[in-house]
């Protein structure tokens, strides 16, 4: 796993990450990202995995061709970042500051229930340009209690498992037991 200075900074209280965008802001003249909402689009650009390592969310994609994805960076002066992303997409970037925080929130948040890929999509001009789409639909996370408890219902109706043994064993595992 790849780490970035501005989260050693940052995690380390040796600055505080607000201070670090709005400093970064006014250095490089590049605008604060607001990560409220990102277009769907824009998330399917940008595989979860590349996102994730550059500490990068997509925030927006507009035009045909070029294509331009907006960004938001933790830190915007990270080259191979930027390179990534532009030979990834195919698409021209440009960015906004965002915190350590902001963006570890965002992905999971945007990219949940969706895994993206790479395929190949031909543009106007028939040559071969990069772009992911999802290739998978995730179960929606927010009901995996639910979905545990309709697994240990049918398995207890089906006679695999006996309701007691599974109350006993979560017991004992909230015991910090072996089992």
């Amino acid at each position: 796993m790849r780490t970035h200075l501005v989260e050693v900074l940052t995690d380390e209280h040796v600055i505080d990450e607000g201070r670090l965008a709005d400093v970064l802001c006014r250095r490089l003249g590049l605008p604060r990202a607001r990560i409220g909402t990102v277009d769907d689009e824009a998330v399917r650009e940008l595989p979860h995995d590349l996102a994730a390592a550059h500490l990068v969310v997509p925030l927006t994609v507009l035009g045909d061709h070029p294509r331009t994805l907006t960004l938001a960076m933790v830190n915007p002066l990270d080259a191979d970042a930027l390179r990534d992303v532009t030979e990834s997409t195919g698409c021209l970037v440009e960015v906004q500051v965002a915190t350590v925080g902001e963006v570890r929130l965002a992905l999971p948040r945007f990219y949940s229930g969706m895994i993206t890929r790479m395929i190949p999509r031909v543009g106007q001009d028939g040559r071969m340009e990069p772009s992911t789409q999802p290739h998978l639909e995730l179960p929606d996370e927010r009901s995996l209690e639910l979905r545990l408890r309709a697994l240990v219902d049918l398995l207890v109706e089906r006679g695999v498992l006996a309701s007691g043994d599974f109350e006993e064993r979560v017991r004992r595992l909230a015991r910090g037991e072996d089992v």
